[in-house]
């Protein structure tokens, strides 16, 4: 009982010290939703991390799970103790909300006792803030059929598997820092001259492509070089852009260019090379 009293006191000083707009996943540093489908019923399961959590049971995070129906989704956490220890409690968990410390793993298992059937796993990476992609890679390993999967390359994809029994049929989600993206092109340089900058800087490897800002007599710069990432098409190391139209007028203009590097996975490097050309 004093578990339960202590459990309720602080989830109300949480949610009083919460703003009001705020909604739940703003408690974590990312959080991502699972589902599990069999075609007629369906389970969900939630992931993720944050500062006030540990990596064992915490009352307000991790969620009991209470099965009816023929689809089953679930982790297992025995080790907690709360079957052995509480009245009506589970050792089956529909969340499970670890600290931010990295590399952290989670293992989900999938009952489904609707057999000879295609069973989907789909997710929803919309909750994860936008700085995640810089730094951290979330993979889900199918641990019977040995096949992996990149979330965070493919956060709108889903994954199927053919369910031959109703045995639970286990899944590892994976969390890791990967390297941020901080470096940038080297050698920038700039060529003015018949209305056009010509801009051309050295590559970086195993970056994607580059974006290009531009500003104007000290003003905020705004990207010039498209949807389209800008990428070494020669294979020669040496990365152009044309900035063209532009006129010189009765008082000089000076441009301002910066240059990010993208990596494959869409993200931008916090710093930039620069360069200013007065015309």
């Amino acid at each position: 009982m004093k578990k339960i009293l202590s459990a309720i006191v602080f989830i109300s000083v949480i949610i009083m010290n919460t703003p009001a707009h705020a909604t739940w996943h703003y408690y974590y540093k990312w959080v991502i939703l699972m589902w599990q489908d069999d075609g007629t019923e369906k389970g969900r399961l939630k992931i993720g991390t944050t500062e006030t959590a540990t990596d064992g049971y915490d009352p307000l995070y991790e969620v009991d799970a209470f099965f009816a129906g023929s689809l089953r989704s679930y982790f297992y956490h025995p080790e907690w103790g709360r079957a052995s220890s509480l009245e009506g409690a589970s050792d089956h968990f529909w969340a499970d909300i670890r600290s931010t410390t990295l590399p952290q793993t989670w293992d989900f298992s999938v009952e489904a006792y609707r057999t000879d059937r295609n069973v989907k796993v789909y997710w929803d990476l919309s909750y994860m803030h936008p700085e995640i992609c810089t730094n951290v890679e979330l993979t889900m390993a199918d641990m019977e059929n040995g096949e992996t999967i990149v979330l965070t390359e493919n956060p709108t994809a889903s994954y199927s598997y053919y369910n031959a029994s109703s045995s639970p049929h286990t899944f590892r989600v994976s969390a890791k820092e990967i390297p941020v993206v901080k470096d940038t092109p080297t050698n920038l340089g700039a060529n003015p001259g018949g209305g056009q900058v010509v801009l051309h800087w050295n590559t970086v490897p195993a970056m994607a492509g580059y974006r290009v800002y531009r500003g104007e007599n000290g003003g905020s710069r705004a990207l010039i070089s498209g949807d389209s990432l800008i990428t070494d098409t020669n294979g020669d190391g040496i990365v152009s852009f044309v900035d063209k139209n532009l006129q010189k007028g009765k008082t000089p203009i000076t441009y301002s260019y910066a240059v990010t590097a993208v990596n494959a996975s869409g993200c931008e490097s916090e710093q930039t090379a620069t360069v200013e050309v007065t015309r």
